[in-house]
């Protein structure tokens, strides 16, 4: 298949559709969404500097912490996964999203938020728009900070906005497609890299690869029931990367150092 630009050294080349670009476009997305594109790579996107200073700050933040019952995780923000089933989480996490955003945006003034330049740059590509998706009559947080120490790998999964989420929900929107992205502000030193497959299960399917499928909350996929992984890619500090969160994929085990990111789906 042909090699869409040219990759970086630091990268692997035996990938088909990894792209090096120097900005965003909109093919980019439409071979994201259509899966003739693994994954597309803006390299610094964020200088090393910006990249310092953004991590420092947002430690300082109050709502900084560890994740329950993962002490080497920590982050800012609130996944829409946490609200569950519930209707009463969701309206907390939206009271809570424009005070917690603007508090985002205040801790590494004069910079501008990884998440609000995507945000604005796909706004101007994407024939659609980008806005804040909104569940009823308000708008969802996005743009979750993640700091990973030395831990265990990310099991595999999928991550699919459709599955799961707020099923009776009267305003849920229909989602069918996404793309996760990520300014990777710092990087470990060894382990870290992202692992995608060519494997896109349905969520029934998802459901019956999962390491307990009597415990529909059971995080990760029985790697016995997937193929080998299609590729992997070692994010370096600044980067931004896209790829199809619909698809298997996982994060390799920190070895030595911290991984920081800010993303969004």
């Amino acid at each position: 298949m042909t090699i869409y630009e040219n990759k970086l050294s630091s990268y692997q080349k035996n990938q088909d559709a990894i792209i090096s670009a120097k900005e965003l476009e909109e093919w980019h997305l439409i071979g994201l969404l259509d899966h003739s594109i693994d994954a597309v790579i803006v390299p610094n996107y964020f200088l090393e500097q910006e990249c310092m200073t953004i991590s420092e700050r947002i430690k300082k933040s109050k709502y900084f912490s560890a994740y329950p019952g993962h002490p080497s995780v920590s982050r800012l923000g609130q996944e829409l996964f946490e609200c569950g089933e519930s209707e009463l989480e969701l309206e907390k996490q939206q009271e809570k999203a424009p005070t917690l955003m603007k508090e985002m945006r205040m801790l590494i003034h004069p910079y501008i938020s990884p998440i609000d330049r995507i945000r604005v740059e796909l706004d101007d590509i994407w024939s659609y728009g980008c806005n804040l998706a909104k569940l009823g009559d308000k708008k969802v947080f996005a743009g979750i900070v993640r700091e990973h120490i030395e831990d265990n790998p990310g099991k595999p999964h999928c991550d699919v906005m459709g599955w799961g989420f707020l099923e009776s929900y009267k305003d849920k929107p229909n989602l069918i497609n996404n793309i996760a992205a990520n300014v990777y502000l710092k990087m470990s030193e060894s382990g870290g890299e992202i692992v995608l497959w060519d494997e896109w299960p349905t969520q029934s399917e998802h459901f019956n690869m999962s390491h307990n499928t009597d415990d529909p909350a059971s995080f990760g996929l029985d790697s016995k029931k997937i193929g080998q992984p299609k590729l992997e890619i070692k994010p370096n500090q600044g980067d931004l990367i896209l790829f199809n969160s619909m698809r298997i994929h996982s994060v390799k085990k920190i070895k030595a150092g911290v991984r920081m990111t800010w993303g969004c789906l």
